[in-house]
């Protein structure tokens, strides 16, 4: 891997521990569901202003290359299916395995996509509401 001194930069995030991960992956779980809703919504003024799968691809690739400096999945499945594994391998080699993480990579994209979409739905979504009546009332 081609080292650029970013590993250094960013290692200070899995030293901190379990609420460092979990707010992390909440925070990319947050803002790819917020571009989703964001760009695939019809009520929207701004119509056919960019490209909605350029805009959602473009940021899970944003989210994803943080995802090897900072030690998250941004899927429970990316990091339940080895957990898995290693398991069954310890339990067949007699070695201790650590599932204390799991639960982190299973929990905050919920909550994060549950964030994206009340703040797009009560915040966002009220915002644009005002401003399209505001325009239509104007005109």
């Amino acid at each position: 891997m081609l080292d650029i001194g970013l590993q250094e930069l960013f290692a200070g995030i899995v030293q901190h521990g379990h609420g460092a991960i979990f707010a992390l992956e909440l925070l990319l779980t947050f803002l790819i569901v917020g571009v989703a809703l964001s760009v695939t919504d019809h009520t929207r003024g701004a119509k056919g202003l960019g490209s909605a799968p350029l805009a959602i691809g473009l940021s899970i690739t944003a989210c994803e290359s943080s995802c090897t400096f900072y030690s998250v999945g941004m899927n429970p499945v990316r990091m339940l299916c080895p957990a898995v594994v290693a398991a069954w391998s310890t339990k067949a080699h007699h070695t201790s395995n650590d599932w204390s993480r799991i639960w982190i990579y299973c929990a905050a994209p919920l909550v994060g996509g549950l964030l994206a979409g009340l703040v797009y739905r009560f915040v966002l979504n009220l915002k644009l509401n005002k401003n399209a009546e505001e325009s239509s009332l104007s005109a």
